[in-house]
């Protein structure tokens, strides 16, 4: 979901789906690849007016696209994958050092980066500790 806010066990998470397809030529419309696939302004807004319900403070941040503040930590772990700068993580790299959270989760890369799941936890928690 884009831009909504969900309370769990008193718990609220910001939600904001979409990326880029870094490999869309390989795709087909429709099919495999959708046009929809980056946000709109209109559901950044609608982000922005919920995050400001919440005074911009969450307990968790799940998207699918990684902000840029993010992405020169992780890099040399993606094996040189070419990240494409879209709508979304514009967005997202704008709203970051707005917003107080605990955790912010990604998966955009749909890679384990070849390490056990402990030690990708660990690297995820000082990436958020470094970034907020």
């Amino acid at each position: 979901m884009r831009g909504e806010i969900f309370t769990m066990e008193n718990q609220t998470i910001f939600t904001f789906g979409g990326a880029a397809s870094v490999d869309k030529q390989y795709r087909t419309p429709s099919i495999s690849w959708w046009e929809q696939e980056n946000s709109t302004s209109e559901e950044q807004s609608y982000a922005i007016e919920n995050l400001k319900k919440h005074n911009f403070n969450v307990d968790y941040v799940i998207t699918h696209q990684a902000p840029k503040q993010f992405i020169h930590i992780i890099r040399h772990l993606l094996f040189n994958k070419v990240n494409i700068t879209c709508p979304t993580q514009e967005f997202l790299t704008k709203l970051k050092p707005k917003l107080t959270f605990k955790k912010w989760y990604f998966g955009h890369y749909h890679d384990d980066i070849n390490s056990p799941i402990d030690r990708a936890r660990l690297l995820f928690d000082e990436i958020v500790d470094l970034g907020t």
